[in-house]
């Protein structure tokens, strides 16, 4: 498991297509999917299974994807899991940044009541 369970819900919260994200997440981090869902609910996270009309699109788009020749297949997929990964590495980053942004706003608080404080006691 590369991510934290708090990463990994915190990715999951942010993305809008929730059915997809839990694959990437299990792809991301070298498990499986009911891994990430066991995560995902031990969390508070309700998870919905995908409508059978999402199924047979998808089935469909699958079935489209047969006739992709092997070498481009392997090579398209190569892609995605690099993207996966630069993905995940910048939703961290803006986790930290995020982080670092409120860390930031206490300092500028507190640094704002203590010359306040200062300017009080000079007059």
């Amino acid at each position: 498991m590369q991510m934290t369970e708090n990463e990994i819900v915190a990715s999951y919260k942010r993305n809008g297509e929730k059915n997809s994200q839990i694959q990437i997440l299990a792809d991301l981090n070298g498990c499986g999917k009911e891994e990430i869902k066991d995560i995902l609910k031990g969390n508070g996270c309700e998870i919905k299974e995908p409508k059978k009309k999402e199924a047979k699109e998808k089935a469909a788009v699958q079935q489209e994807t047969i006739n992709i020749p092997l070498s481009v297949w392997a090579t398209i997929k190569e892609k995605e899991t690099f993207l996966r990964g630069k993905i995940a590495k910048l939703e961290r980053e803006l986790e930290l940044t995020r982080e670092e942004l409120v860390e930031h706003e206490i300092f500028s608080k507190k640094y704002q009541e203590y010359t306040s404080e200062t300017e009080a006691r000079k007059q």
